[in-house]
């Protein structure tokens, strides 16, 4: 038998915690002095505070913690639970980091100013995309159709365009591959069918933005700047033509060719 003091230092846990879950009998002590009130814990308790822990990290409440405790709950089925709050949490932190970089990027364009982004016009001809139309939920939902549709061809070919007004949750975004008809009818591994869409021509404002496509505002706005001042507006969905996706590396990062289809204001 250990006192509460060694024990608690065996378990990782503060002897606070160990009264309070004995004074409301969900861990009680193996056993307690009746001269003194010492509690004392047996080592063969430490699995069953550790089931209790375990539960607790998944968010649940003392309340809800107490019949599965009572219920014994095994093992293997706390261990889903386990990788359930896991798999919950990294979902949680590569947001926080993607919310962390854009934060980042847009004080650094505060601190840039107007600094200049390099813009082209030129005429582009009638093309067709060869891909499909989806729904897409975020840049990572994003990037999986991408990888989809390039593991049957050419990165250098592939090219979005974008048919709905910006919402990064929920873009209706035609994806496929620039003048590649030979791919027309063809099945990619999710079962989609490629299909032949018109990717027009004409005039087009271009841009090359590098990095994660939450942090293009700055592109984006530079183009924007760019169409107030010499009075254009749009004449189409916004494309976007990939010149690289991104490797595994932090140093390799997508490469992007930004382009609007403008018309001068009347």
């Amino acid at each position: 038998m250990f006192r509460i003091g060694e024990f608690s230092h065996i378990a990782r846990v503060s002897s606070r915690l160990l009264r309070h879950y004995d004074q409301i009998g969900l861990f009680p002590a193996a056993r307690v002095d009746p001269d003194n009130g010492y509690r004392y814990y047996a080592i063969e308790q430490l699995e069953d505070l550790n089931r209790i822990l375990a539960l607790r990290d998944l968010g649940l409440q003392l309340d809800e913690i107490r019949p599965l405790v009572e219920n014994r709950v095994g093992a293997g089925e706390l261990r889903q639970m386990l990788l359930a709050q896991q798999a919950e949490a990294r979902r949680q932190m590569v947001e926080a980091q993607a919310r962390v970089a854009l934060i980042e990027s847009r004080i650094a364009e505060l601190e840039r100013g107007d600094d200049p982004v390099d813009l082209l016009t030129r005429n582009e001809p009638n093309r067709v995309l060869v891909g499909f139309r989806e729904t897409c939920t975020g840049p990572e939902h994003g990037f999986e159709l991408l990888a989809e549709l390039t593991s049957c061809g050419n990165v250098e070919r592939a090219a979005a365009r974008v048919h709905s007004d910006f919402d990064d949750t929920n873009i209706d975004l035609e994806i496929g591959f620039l003048s590649a008809e030979e791919l027309d009818g063809a099945t990619l591994r999710s079962g989609r069918v490629l299909e032949a869409f018109p990717f027009p021509g004409g005039l087009v404002l271009t841009a090359v933005r590098v990095g994660d496509p939450v942090l293009a505002h700055g592109v984006y706005a530079a183009m924007g700047r760019w169409m107030a001042a010499q009075e254009y507006h749009l004449a189409g969905p916004v494309r976007e033509l990939f010149l690289r996706l991104p490797g595994p590396l932090p140093s390799e990062p997508a490469v992007v060719e930004v382009q609007f289809p403008i018309v001068a204001d009347k």
